[in-house]
């Protein structure tokens, strides 16, 4: 056995064993002291530069806890008054936390308050509080507005009097609320209210009134949210002249040489008419002001580039327009027009609107085999100009005009049937047509003329006034598919004395329309491929014409059994003989 080597160890481990066994001297033990709570210091906290929506900030707070008799175990925060509901506190083991404040103005200030909690489940009674301000948000990199022209003037470009600006503004590290301008001296800036501000971006509309004949320069610079002024402001220089004037053209309705129709029964009529007038060329904007008959007796100025003529009797008229722009200067516009009966002294007209380039190997067949009028005679209008080398005999011997169709050659016919298709290789479509002539078609339909329309992309040509004809107040026709392939069932027929639509080929891109209870309108064609849909209908109002609809590209239904059904369509519900 081994020796300890050193005596001094052997007598002190003796005497401390016999401290050990020697009883009564040892002190009692002292009661356990009141727990401490902790102690909580908020040590920075840093804010993004840029924000991240609008002038929301991303704010970070850090924090440390201290326990004199234990150890911090959790933390909850929150921004407003030192003293709320624990239900308002945000809890978190994590030592930081990242919040979302708003800073839209300098004066927007924030108390963040966080207190921790030891591990005997007491809180800090005085939470760490600090106030979180403008000054601190951009400590670093400030980032001022950008100001650029959106529609302004080529450098030199000539303007009159009057000149409409459109600017944009971007910052990124905030919002613009306002702009200042100044012309030709900068010494002096008028300070004006964005026009539309979204995140980070505004546009600016601003009207300059009054400018001398000669060159200028308009100065214009963003203000961010912040009170940052575009450094660079943006300028514009032009030169004016007096000698400018707007485009100005009647579009719809009342045109040139138009005739529209009395209501069946009426002895005066109201008419919508719409015109194209432009002086954006010269960056200026536009009022109207128009007259019927009497030129003296002109309405108010207006924006509305459209206008309804009320009171329109029987007999020739006279339509003035004119457009004013911002410096004064004003072009004009008249045209003749005629109110009266409707004669329908020539039966129905057949009206093309197929662009033959495209599509005169499937239509020419059509027209051919007379599928869209069976065995009632027809005169025969075509929508695209130059095309009568694809006419098949029976079309070409009934030929009487192309383009636009004028009021008093409609007025001679009881009925019309539009075979549509909304397209064209060049020049206007016949959507386009239908559309100009739009006013004149509503006219007819309520002078008592009939039309059948025939069309894919049916949704494009019943709008407006055309979807609410004849129905109750409140109801529309709608449509249930658009754009869609119906071939397969082709059209089943809804009455008696119709025959089912098979098709040559594919039906695609028509829409269908949705079922409607009104009292006037007829279902004539179900469309089994879409059994919620409907493939055709007749709406028959009191004392007015009546107006078909049937879906789908009628150049590839089978020619007979479209023969048959228009032919029954034009005798049964048209009365033509």
């Amino acid at each position: 056995m081994k020796l300890l080597r050193n005596p001094i160890l052997i007598v002190v481990g003796l005497l401390a064993l016999a401290l050990l066994v020697m009883p009564g001297c040892t002190d009692k033990p002292k009661a356990p002291s009141q727990d401490i709570e902790p102690n909580t210091i908020i040590t920075t906290y840093g804010i993004n530069t840029l924000p991240d929506s609008a002038t929301y900030f991303s704010v970070t707070v850090y924090w440390r806890a201290s326990d004199a008799d234990g150890q911090a175990e959790l933390y909850r925060y929150w921004v407003g008054a030192l003293v709320v509901d624990d239900t308002l506190k945000t809890t978190s083991t994590d030592a930081f936390a990242s919040i979302r404040l708003n800073f839209a103005t300098a004066a927007d200030v924030y108390d963040f308050n966080v207190q921790a909690r030891d591990n005997e489940g007491v809180w800090d009674s005085t939470p760490a509080t600090i106030r979180i301000d403008m000054a601190n948000v951009r400590h670093g990199t400030v980032f001022g507005p950008q100001t650029v022209g959106s529609a302004i003037p080529d450098p030199g470009g000539l303007t009159s009097s009057g000149v409409h600006f459109i600017i944009n503004a971007t910052d990124i590290d905030g919002l613009i609320p306002e702009f200042e301008y100044a012309v030709d001296n900068t010494a002096t800036w008028t300070t004006v209210p964005a026009t539309v501000i979204l995140n980070q971006a505004s546009t600016l509309e601003l009207d300059i009134t009054g400018l001398a004949l000669g060159p200028h320069i308009v100065y214009v610079r963003a203000i961010d949210n912040m009170g940052n002024i575009d450094e660079s402001p943006l300028s514009i220089s032009f030169v004016v002249v007096d000698y400018l004037r707007p485009d100005l053209a009647l579009v719809s309705g009342i045109i040139p040489n138009a005739f529209y129709f009395l209501p069946q029964g009426g002895t005066t009529v109201d008419l919508n008419t719409a015109w194209f007038g432009d002086a954006t060329w010269y960056f200026s904007s536009l009022q109207y002001r128009y007259a019927i008959d009497d030129t003296s007796n002109r309405s108010a100025w207006q924006t509305p580039s459209t206008a309804t003529v009320t009171g329109l009797v029987a007999g020739g008229h006279h339509f003035y327009l004119e457009a004013m722009d911002q410096a004064g200067h004003s072009s004009f516009f008249e045209a003749d027009f005629g109110v009266g009966q409707l004669t329908g002294d020539r039966g129905i007209l057949l009206v093309n609107g197929i662009d033959w380039t495209q599509y005169g190997a499937e239509c020419g067949p059509m027209y051919q085999d007379h599928g869209p009028y069976g065995s009632h005679s027809i005169d025969f209008w075509d929508l695209f100009e130059g095309a009568s080398s694809y006419y098949p005999a029976n079309l070409d011997s009934a030929y009487i005009g192309a383009g636009l169709i004028p009021g008093d050659t409609l007025g001679h016919y009881s009925s019309m049937i539009m075979i549509m298709n909304e397209y064209a290789n060049s020049g206007p479509s016949d959507l386009e047509q239908f559309n100009s002539m739009f006013p004149l078609l509503m006219s007819y339909l309520n002078g008592g003329g009939n039309i059948l329309l025939a069309t894919r992309f049916g949704a494009d040509f019943v709008k407006g006034d055309l979807a609410t004809y004849g129905l109750s107040a409140g109801n529309s026709l709608t449509f249930d598919q658009i754009g869609v392939n119906h071939r397969t069932g082709g059209l089943v027929a809804a009455v008696e004395g119709l025959v089912n639509i098979t098709g040559t080929g594919s039906w695609s891109l028509s829409d269908l329309l949705a079922p409607s209870s009104d009292a006037a309108v007829t279902k004539l064609f179900d469309t089994p491929d879409y059994p919620t849909a409907i493939g055709g209908i007749m709406v028959q109002p009191t004392g007015k014409g009546k107006f078909g609809f049937i879906a789908g590209r009628p150049y590839r239904f089978t020619p007979a059994p479209m023969a048959a059904d228009f032919d029954y369509i034009l005798t049964h519900y048209f009365g033509e003989q």
